[in-house]
């Protein structure tokens, strides 16, 4: 007995140091999988801390809720207390989500510890090391912190079910609320897992389950009312704008199936194994599975799609995967109690495989530096010594400029368009500091000089995000060119 239980305590240590080494290396990263990361989290944070923000159509519609932005203020106020002229701000919220992240893992060892021992440790691990659960964990996006949110809040319905407490079911409710308002569009799935973690002890965990979901809406309908705005009427907005006015859908459609057909290309061949896997943990699991098919069911419907949309559903179908794993292990080795101990060793190394097939075969191998230059580019903009304007010139992905990436009290200009090089010409006192495409920078006049790209090795046709820089200082302010005030005029 003493070599198996060794072998665990040892299985939970690699696991626990595993999951804690991926996400802090994960969260000093330059990426941004989404702009949403950046203009309807992050950026909004920054402005609260400071004052300075580029406030996106979002926001002028008054469709987004402040619940996220204000829980990023803490590590963004701290990182820009103890080191203004830095990017920490950033470094410290990707921390404390990573840090957060790891619930997710603590959440899947209760759910696999419903089946035994074996399956806890394997469904931890693989918690530990999956790639879009990894990968996210940093993540300043509403999915992925509704995943580190509901996730436990699931792994406690299922405690709920079997051992009624008040304590468990207010921080289920509490949780389950919070996960909702960062992520309105789970609440269908959400609503049925709740109904049925607490049906069978309704009496007894209904009013502690409430009292934890009014927790949660009085924080958001804090933050909003902090704000300026009527709680949660960005939600009915939002609902209004995005579903019955379709203006999501100007963002680009897919088909009903295309959740399907992207998750089959991002599991490649993985998926030949994980799919039946699948089957099996659902026997262990059926409301997991379930939870994960009205999530997909719900998403395909809307015209818009986007991989991190369903990003909730695929950490639980990973997470069956895990379980239907060690169910297939045990029974292998049904008549061979002697190979007990090395059954956790064998699985790690599978899924180890399986998750660097994944992480590192297209198409999700290109997230590994989505958002990297224009990043790197930002920061460096902020760092010149000197620096007292800076000019987005002819990049037309909108939007791009960000104050928290920046993070200096200058001014932020957008000049694009088909008479840029004017436009640039004749106010080109107005900023000494320029991003622009390699190629179009040499349409900026001639007192601008190439300082350098972030990926100098890729052809310069390629080069998007290089600096431009010219000798002396500012005047005259950013005018009609500041970046917020043109963003709004262009609709964005």
């Amino acid at each position: 007995m003493t070599e198996p239980r060794a072998a665990e305590r040892y299985g939970w240590l690699a696991t626990a140091g595993v999951a804690l080494g991926l996400r802090l290396a994960l969260a000093t990263l330059p990426l941004v999988n989404h702009p949403d990361e950046i203009w309807q989290y992050l950026e909004p944070a920054y402005g609260i801390v400071t004052g300075r923000w580029i406030e996106t159509w979002e926001f002028h519609a008054h469709i987004r809720g402040w619940l996220i932005p204000m829980l990023l203020v803490p590590p963004v106020a701290i990182g820009h207390w103890l080191a203004p002229a830095s990017q920490l701000h950033i470094w410290l919220v990707r921390l404390v989500l990573a840090l957060a992240s790891l619930g997710i893992v603590v959440a899947a060892a209760m759910l696999g510890a419903r089946s035994g021992r074996l399956h806890a440790l394997v469904g931890a691990w693989v918690a530990a090391i999956w790639p879009e659960i990894v990968y996210f964990a940093s993540r300043s996006s509403a999915e992925a912190i509704a995943l580190s949110l509901l996730l436990p809040a699931i792994a406690l319905l299922y405690r709920l079910k079997e051992r009624p407490a008040a304590g468990t079911a207010f921080a289920a409710g509490f949780l389950l609320l919070l996960g909702v308002i960062a992520r309105f569009q789970y609440l269908p799935a959400v609503a049925l897992i709740a109904v049925w973690g607490a049906a069978d002890h309704c009496r007894r965990v209904w009013k502690p389950l409430l009292l934890g979901n009014a927790a949660a809406l009085a924080l958001g309908g804090l933050a909003d009312l902090g704000m300026g705005e009527a709680p949660f009427s960005w939600g009915l907005r939002n609902y209004a704008t995005n579903m019955i006015a379709s203006r999501s859908a100007l963002f680009g459609t897919s088909p009903p199936g295309w959740y399907f057909t992207t998750i089959g290309a991002i599991w490649g061949w993985s998926a030949l194994a994980l799919v039946p896997l699948i089957a099996l943990g659902a026997r262990r699991l059926p409301m997991l599975a379930a939870c994960a098919g009205v999530l997909l069911a719900t998403h395909m419907l809307v015209p818009h799609k986007e991989y991190r949309f369903v990003l909730l559903a695929v950490a639980l179908l990973v997470l069956l995967a895990a379980i239907g794993s060690a169910d297939a292990a045990l029974w292998l080795t049904r008549r061979r109690p002697s190979m007990q101990a090395a059954l956790f060793p064998a699985l790690a190394t599978f899924w180890l495989g399986l998750a660097i097939a994944v992480g590192a075969g297209e198409p999700f191998r290109d997230f590994w530096s989505i958002g990297h230059d224009a990043l790197i580019a930002e920061a460096r903009a902020g760092e010149i010594p000197g620096v007292c304007g800076i000019a987005f010139y002819r990049i037309g992905v909108h939007p791009r400029a960000s104050h928290a990436l920046v993070n200096r009290p200058v001014p932020l200009l957008l000049i694009d368009g088909p008479i840029a090089q004017e436009t640039a010409a004749a106010n080109r006192d107005r900023f000494n500091v320029a991003i622009a495409p390699r190629l179009a920078g040499a349409s900026l006049p001639a007192a601008y000089r190439l300082a350098g790209c972030p990926s100098p090795d890729v052809p310069r046709a390629q080069q998007g995000n290089c600096l431009f820089l010219r000798p002396g200082g500012c005047r005259g302010g950013a005018g009609d060119f500041d970046y917020g005030r043109a963003l709004t005029r262009l609709g964005h």
